[in-house]
């Protein structure tokens, strides 16, 4: 990877502009137009180095219900059992982790939906094997950001449209108080942070 791809996937992890383009933004930050932005961020994906670009929301706030589950799949029916239940749309992390109880995930579902009803029929859909449901007892909020720049490429700042820099946390704690109000959830306790 060139050095403006570094510095593009260094600028999506931790300073991701809540702008209303973007991707513009990004170009502006990283001296490439957007075209170009756009074009380099789909190789990210189509190459598996970049899996989504979204909104993380804070899932109790909304009144869903959450839990890492920990499945026993035969080495086998690894892939297969990961493809059903990563076909469901509440499940945001899948993991392969040594030992018997070897692929893990995290599930959220909606208000009104049962988690322990929907761990099961994905059990059910996906072989059947044996699962272990682990709620959280203490959320931690953490940020995992891979240090993906070389000694001497720039450092990480998000330009806001009126000029100011701002450190990448600043930036998000601004446009968090800002966009949060226009969120479709009132009063903006939905939103948590980003994830890249």
């Amino acid at each position: 990877m060139d050095s403006v791809g570094r510095l593009l996937l260094d600028r999506i992890q931790r300073s991701f502009p809540l702008v209303s383009k973007p991707y513009e933004a990004l170009a502006a930050g990283v001296g490439i137009s957007e075209a170009e932005v756009r074009e380099r961020i789909g190789e990210l994906k189509r190459r598996r180095q970049v899996r989504q670009i979204s909104a993380i929301f804070n899932t109790g706030a909304l009144g869903y219900r959450s839990s890492l589950v920990a499945m026993a799949v035969s080495d086998n029916q690894l892939e297969a059992t990961a493809q059903v239940v990563n076909a469901y749309p509440g499940v945001s992390h899948n993991y392969l982790r040594p030992g018997t109880y070897n692929l893990w995930y995290t599930i959220a579902v909606p208000p009104g939906i049962s988690l322990e009803i929907k761990v099961d029929e994905l059990t059910r859909a996906a072989g059947g094997w044996p699962t272990i449901v682990l709620p959280a007892r203490r959320k931690y909020k953490l940020a995992v950001v891979l240090d993906v720049l070389e000694e001497g490429e720039a450092e990480t700042t998000f330009e806001q449209p009126g000029g100011s820099v701002l450190e990448a946390k600043e930036a998000f704690e601004i446009n968090r108080r800002e966009y949060s109000h226009r969120a479709l959830y009132p009063g903006g306790s939905a939103f948590g942070g980003a994830s890249f």
